[in-house]
């Protein structure tokens, strides 16, 4: 019962870093969209708009890897609770390879 409650926890905590990091993705995509107009007319450098695409990049890593470790707790407690079926797994697959 406590790894169903621990799993459970991390459910939804896992939601709520997904959300984080896509909102911080959307800021970053929109930071990497100003460096590289600004550096257009001058104003930014190449090492600027570098670092942009590297935030951007390392923000995308991290939502990946939290939608990840959501699927692998959706996972763990489907089969804690026995509830591993064909539709659950087909629905896992389908966040996996969209």
């Amino acid at each position: 019962m406590i790894e169903v409650r621990e799993t459970l926890d991390n459910l939804e905590s896992g939601k709520s870093n997904i959300a984080a990091w896509r909102i911080v993705q959307d800021a970053r995509a929109q930071t990497l969209e100003a460096v590289e107009a600004s550096r257009r007319v001058g104003f930014k450098d190449m090492i600027d708009l570098l670092d942009s695409q590297t935030r951007l990049n390392n923000t995308r890593r991290e939502l990946n890897n939290s939608i990840h470790n959501h699927l692998l707790y959706r996972i763990r407690l489907n089969a804690a609770v026995g509830s591993m079926t064909i539709k659950a797994l087909e629905s896992i697959d389908s966040v996996l390879n969209p």
